[in-house]
């Protein structure tokens, strides 16, 4: 039997992390689940992971953003194609 998984409390299942900095249509890969939106443990209360959810408000998916420039590091992909496997590149 395998560990449990628990939805990623920092992307809400989606696997895309949208901030402060990011503009709007913008997110970037969650950090603390690599964009699986799954967690292998909780210390706090969240749901059991079924499956990745979507996000409306995105279109575009960076790698990561640099926080001192403000600018997207790596190739980004559509949110459709991130959603299908394809990651950005860096």
């Amino acid at each position: 039997m395998s560990d449990p998984k628990y939805e990623c409390p920092y992307c809400k299942a989606t696997g895309i992390y949208k901030g402060t900095l990011e503009p709007p249509s913008i997110g970037v890969v969650c950090n603390a689940c690599q964009g699986l939106g799954h967690v292998s443990f909780s210390y706090i209360k969240m749901p059991i992971f079924t499956e990745r959810k979507r996000r409306d408000d995105v279109k575009w998916v960076y790698l990561e953003i640099s926080t001192r420039r403000g600018e997207y590091i790596g190739k980004g992909v559509s949110v459709e194609d991130f959603y299908k496997g394809i990651m950005p590149a860096k």
